[in-house]
């Protein structure tokens, strides 16, 4: 009817944005290893995408390259949809110093030490024995060509070379320790 006006009562809610947690694990160099993981503290109705196309409730994403990404997060209850973005880094390679002592020749006396300069909870392995170890002294070592194996706390692997030179009998007592930055 005209000049009638209704009166409808209705309530506006408003939703919650949901909170969460991220743990951002970086990319070791050149390797396509980052990783974000979610954690919600306050909504289980949730889902994730990094690509705004395919969401699921899985709350780990590895594999992501160095770069910037933005976490969509939809809500199933009121299908709402909210953006947080996020970068994964490239973490920079540790900087050691390694003393290499010469062998006698016959012998196998030679000698590596590594100073670390940059980097923290760093373990090492010679030649790649799979065998890692906070030590950073190596000896008994023959003359010959060595790669030194450093993993740090993400499980980035950096190699750097060695070699420990044969020295003949008449100078081999003298002090041959030799030492370069890399």
């Amino acid at each position: 009817e005209e000049g009638c006006i209704y009166q409808y009562p209705f309530d506006i809610t408003q939703f919650v944005e949901p909170i969460l947690t991220f743990t951002v694990s970086n990319t070791c160099n050149n390797v396509v290893n980052g990783a974000i993981e979610i954690t919600s503290q306050n909504s289980n109705d949730i889902t994730f995408s990094i690509d705004s196309v395919a969401y699921s409730d899985n709350t780990i994403f590895e594999n992501l390259e160095l770069g910037d990404y933005t976490l969509y997060v939809k809500s199933s209850e009121h299908n709402c949809e909210y953006l947080f973005p996020f970068s994964i880094e490239e973490l920079p390679a540790p900087e050691i110093v390694i003393f290499e002592r010469s062998t006698c020749e016959g012998s196998n006396n030679g000698m590596i030490d590594i100073e670390v300069v940059s980097g923290s909870s760093l373990t090492f392995a010679i030649d790649s024995d799979g065998t890692f170890t906070e030590e950073t002294h190596f000896e008994d070592l023959m003359s010959g060509d060595y790669m030194i194996t450093v993993q740090d706390e993400q499980g980035c692997i950096f190699e750097f070379p060695a070699s420990i030179a044969n020295i003949p009998d008449p100078e081999c007592h003298k002090n041959n320790l030799q030492g370069r930055i890399q």
